[in-house]
């Protein structure tokens, strides 16, 4: 699915969970997520399943499963200079937090976890990626990145201070 404007392209990735816009040729300048996380004072809300985009002219509608919400979209407008992204969730709930262009997956055979928007910056193409799972080191610039610990379902060490630690992260700068 792809829209195209004057001054931009905008194309709706085959499973819909990503959007690029850049020039009508050339790299994107933006990778985003069409969707939000609205998290409750009583819990995270996690996506479910993600439906096919319905297109009306200029107007994407996303619309996914939420664990929290009866129905939760984000409507993407394209306009001739600027992108319009309205997103609302509907049902009962404390808001908490509200996570724009991005999702917390629970989505089959897909990523879990919080899965952010992505940009490019400049004429940089690659970034280093520090997660250990990712098979080069290297990433796109617009390819989302995020770092996240797994543990190995055992109880949490005790150093010899006695204090309790679950991972031991080491920061280098």
């Amino acid at each position: 699915m792809r829209i195209e404007k004057a001054t931009y392209v905008l194309e709706v990735s085959a499973d819909s969970l990503r959007v690029t816009v850049g020039p009508r040729e050339g790299a994107p300048w933006l990778t985003l997520r069409p969707h939000s996380a609205f998290d409750t004072v009583e819990g995270c809300d996690e996506t479910l399943e993600v439906s096919p985009p319905q297109i009306d002219g200029d107007r994407i509608e996303f619309e996914r499963r939420s664990t929290l919400w009866e129905q939760a979209h984000v409507t993407v407008k394209c306009m001739d200079e600027q992108i319009e992204l309205r997103a609302s969730v509907r049902g009962r709930g404390d808001l908490a937090e509200v996570k724009l262009l991005a999702l917390r997956s629970l989505l089959r055979e897909r990523p879990s976890g919080l899965l952010p928007s992505g940009y490019a910056v400049g004429t940089v193409t690659k970034l280093y990626c520090a997660n250990p799972a990712h098979p080069t080191g290297v990433r796109p610039v617009h390819e989302p990145a995020v770092i996240g610990v797994t543990g190995d379902g055992e109880r949490a060490r005790t150093s010899r201070s006695g204090s309790t630690w679950a991972s031991p992260l080491r920061w280098r700068s």
